[in-house]
């Protein structure tokens, strides 16, 4: 496992740090000036974030004399002294890498970069990170580049699509990436609270405002106030309220239930809904003058099954992570399971994936989860897969048998038949775990010597598939 190295005397910064690295799938440890270095991860592969200054090249030197020369080197800058940094980095001894990252904006361009790191370590497409909205595809690649320009205004956010795509995960990006990062994200999930109490939630209320208000209670407006509200699932939302929430929306101020006094609030306001709006509003069940003041701009989340460019870094992010929670081994996916991941359509979207990669992160007894690990449902896509490869084989099976066979008795062509199978599934069992005996025989139910056994009979070398 890649380690990633801090040298920041600040702890609170150096705390986020932490919390960016092991989001990403690094290993994390704090420079201690070379008192001790822990044995995770290779010292070719490490990556050393430091402070612009002297700390950071005494950080280098130690690192460089007990692991190896650290494959990058992020040098952070605070006071705008990039240019020094970029000369100070022209002496390196060693050459190697460096990226200059200017933190007094946040952190969200040293998380692009640890994403980056990421991506290209795992053999994938390299990623896009925008905060823990990651992609590769292109489609993905075009809504981050919207979004991202989006943060930097005021202007309020539609965002659509299916149940388990991420929502949530763009909108605390823009949240984050839109100069509110330092102040409340509030999520609001409009069709999870019942009608009746879901105006006194958002808007407050007064005490005395109905049975049972015995105290003041401030809504999730005034909670929010300063930074954002994510309004999910809006489609949900009761007409009489949609009324209040646009006058809000004009006004920027609420009045709480049983109030007179209006209350000024300085939210960014950010929606979110599966629903098709569209046939909504012709039905009428949503307001067209609500669903014009929300759509400012409408970013559009494409479902997982359109995208599976993305499969494999969302895998290994969430891999990581569910290894890391539940102190598993397990490191890696197995070309089937990845492939069967692939192709699966993803019903539940990205929720789905992460709670399947978490099951199998469980189930797993190696460090590499294989198409036996995944559930039936994801297994079975390839599974099917294979079985129409064969029914093409036997549907014209005069064109495809060799002739020779048909020159046979009938015995001895079903044992060239079988011998031929038996060639071709231990083949591709042993490229699917990768040469490893002991995985291949388990899976074979059989023993492994036995398997040595019919590897020599075949004349196959475990070795060809490592």
């Amino acid at each position: 496992m890649v380690c990633v190295w801090l040298s920041v005397s600040d702890a609170t910064l150096r705390s986020r740090l932490r919390e960016l690295a092991e989001r990403r799938g690094f290993d994390c440890a704090e420079f201690d000036g070379g008192a001790s270095m822990p044995a995770q991860g290779g010292g070719d592969g490490d990556v050393l974030v430091a402070e612009h200054g002297a700390a950071a090249a005494d950080a280098l030197a130690h690192l460089q004399t007990g692991r190896g020369t650290p494959a990058w080197m992020i040098m952070l800058v605070a006071h705008g002294d990039a240019d020094a940094a970029r000369l100070e980095a022209l002496r390196r001894p060693d050459g190697g890498p460096l990226r200059i990252v200017d933190v007094r904006g946040g952190l969200a361009e040293l998380d692009r970069v640890l994403c980056e790191i990421a991506g290209g370590r795992g053999g994938v497409s390299p990623a896009l990170c925008f905060g823990d909205f990651v992609t590769a595809s292109a489609l993905g690649r075009r809504l981050v580049d919207t979004a991202r320009r989006v943060a930097q205004s005021r202007a309020t956010v539609l965002i659509l699509g299916e149940t388990g795509v991420g929502k949530e995960r763009l909108a605390s990006a823009i949240h984050a990436e839109g100069g509110r990062g330092e102040r409340p994200m509030v999520v609001v999930n409009c069709g999870a609270i019942p009608e009746s109490l879901l105006e006194s939630e958002l808007f407050g209320h007064e005490r005395g405002a109905f049975t049972g208000a015995e105290r003041v209670h401030r809504g999730y407006f005034e909670l929010a106030d300063g930074g954002t509200i994510l309004l999910d699932e809006i489609g949900e939302m009761p007409p009489p309220l949609q009324v209040k929430l646009l006058h809000v929306l004009q006004e920027r101020s609420i009045r709480r239930v049983g109030g007179e006094r209006v209350v000024p609030v300085d939210v960014r306001v950010i929606a979110a809904t599966h629903r098709d709006l569209a046939s909504d509003m012709a039905e009428g069940r949503f307001r067209a003058d609500l669903y014009y003041r929300i759509s400012v701009v409408t970013l559009t989340i494409p479902p997982l099954r359109e995208r599976p460019e993305d499969v494999p870094i969302l895998v290994e992010a969430f891999l990581h992570r569910a290894a890391r929670d539940l102190h598993a081994p397990v490191r890696a996916v197995g070309p089937a399971a990845m492939r069967a991941l692939r192709r699966y359509p993803w019903p539940g979207n990205v929720r789905e994936l992460a709670n399947v990669v978490e099951r199998a992160v469980l189930m797993c007894d190696s460090d590499t989860i294989e198409l036996g690990d995944l559930p039936d449902a994801v297994a079975d896509v390839l599974r099917q897969e294979h079985a129409g490869l064969m029914s093409d084989h036997v549907a014209e099976p005069f064109a495809r048998l060799p002739d020779e066979w048909f020159e046979m008795p009938f015995r001895e062509a079903r044992h060239a038949w079988n011998a031929a199978f038996e060639k071709l599934y231990l083949q591709r069992l042993l490229a699917e775990t990768h040469g490893r005996i002991g995985h291949a025989a388990e899976r074979l139910g059989m023993d492994p010597r036995s398997l040595y056994d019919k590897l020599r009979t075949y004349g196959i070398r475990k070795e060809d598939y490592r």
